[in-house]
Order: C-alpha cells, then sequence, then structure tokens
C-alpha cells in the first residue's frame, strides 16, 4: 500500500481572513499537477480566518485545522516543531513540497 503525505502550514496570526483566501487558493492552483490521493494538504488559519477559509471556493483541495497553543506548547513529547516563514511564501512552499515528494521517493 502506497503511504499518502502530508503537507501542511500553521498560519499563527501572520494572515488576515482576505490574505488566508487568496493564499489557500494560490496553493490550491501551484500542486494543481499533485494528485489528492497521493498527497494531502491541511492548513491551520489563525481563528479570525478560520470561517473564511472554511468557505473558500478551493475548499475540497485541503483540510482545516485549528489549534490550542497552549496544550501544543504543554505537551513534553514534541521535538522538533518547524516553523518558518517559508510556509507563507506559496511559491517556496510549494518548492518545499515538491523537494520532500522527491526526496522520499528514492
Amino acid at each position: 500500500m502506497k503511504k499518502k503525505f502530508y503537507f501542511g502550514s500553521n498560519f499563527k496570526m501572520y494572515k488576515t481572513a482576505s490574505d488566508t483566501e487568496e493564499y489557500l487558493k494560490a496553493i490550491t492552483k501551484a500542486t494543481a499537477d499533485l494528485s489528492r490521493s497521493d498527497y494531502q494538504f491541511f492548513f491551520i488559519p489563525s481563528y479570525t480566518a478560520l470561517e473564511r477559509a472554511s468557505k473558500s471556493p478551493v475548499r475540497d483541495s485541503f483540510m482545516l485545522g485549528a489549534q490550542n497553543g497552549t496544550a501544543l506548547l504543554s505537551q513534553p513529547d514534541i521535538n522538533g516543531l518547524f516553523t518558518t516563514r517559508t510556509a507563507f511564501q506559496v511559491d517556496k512552499f510549494a518548492a518545499l513540497i515538491r523537494e520532500s515528494i522527491a526526496a522520499c521517493s528514492v
């Protein structure tokens, strides 16, 4: 059975509701050639953008999440959280997705 790869980004409080909607449209377009049966995308927008993201016209191409930052920080077994501005830039995040796929395909 082929493994499904998951790629996601946590926006923290970086994007407004409008910015989030535009980002979701752009990343969906930038990754349109990637099979959603092989690659699942998820995004965790800021609380203020969550409702708008849930109504996005491209909503069927990704999963949405929300987080409780306090609960996340209190988990001592979580190691190596990766948070960078790269994931906020569509072109760089799309390139990172493709590099990860290539690295895992060898």
